[in-house]
């Protein structure tokens, strides 16, 4: 007897899973499916990134071969063109470069729209956006207005800035050539005693002021 009851038991148990799965299996199954995609669609987006990465290496790497061939212009060209096309860290590099490669083929004005555009990014890494800013000041230092460079510079100058020191060095060399020696002894000095200064600027600094202190 109790064999028979199992048995109703059983039955009545498949017909509830039977109605339960009438009820929400389909939503199961989409369900099914939607994660199936997630994952699907993970894998997808991982295997384009790395193989969008692995194109942009390429990329970067022969537009670095060009320089190395003594090819600055086709350098810059194909570096500027990685950096308009290119996403996160090889886009920055290559605006960076492409400044480079435009500077050393003699185009300064090419070279500093570069940094110009880089430094706009409001998507880049204000490091990298700063120090773009920078570069474009020591390709002007010869040429452009101090006031043009001070505005450029001051900025950079802050302690929040990751490149203060060597804004304020470009400061001080800006000041020196507008004829400020006063100005620019001041700033080298702060340079030369500021223990928390890299080395190498403190070392450049003191030598500025020696220099300026034989000159009459």
């Amino acid at each position: 007897m109790s064999d028979i009851f199992s048995e109703v038991d059983e039955e009545v148990r498949r017909e509830r899973y039977l109605k339960l799965w009438q009820a929400y299996g389909k939503y199961a199954i989409a369900a099914a499916v939607v994660l199936a995609l997630a994952a699907a669609g993970g894998f997808g987006w991982r295997h384009y990134k790395q193989e969008r990465e692995r194109v942009e290496s390429d990329q970067f790497a022969t537009a670095a071969a060009l320089i190395e061939d003594g090819k600055p212009a086709d350098a810059a060209a194909a570096f500027s063109k990685l950096a308009h096309d290119a996403s996160g860290g090889y886009g920055v590099l290559a605006a960076l470069q492409a400044g480079a490669a435009y500077a050393k083929a003699g185009d300064v004005k090419a070279a500093v729209a570069q940094y110009d555009r880089l430094a706009a990014d409001t998507g880049a890494d204000r490091r990298y956006r700063d120090l773009a800013v920078y570069l474009a000041a020591l390709q002007l230092v010869n040429t452009a207005d101090p006031a043009e460079l001070e505005r450029r510079l001051k900025p950079l100058a802050g302690s929040d800035s990751a490149w203060r020191y060597s804004a304020q060095e470009l400061l001080a060399v800006v000041s020196l050539k507008s004829g400020d020696r006063v100005k620019a002894k001041q700033q080298f000095t702060a340079l030369a005693d500021d223990a928390t200064a890299p080395s190498g600027v403190r070392a450049r600094a003191a030598e500025m002021l020696a220099a300026l202190s034989e000159q009459k």
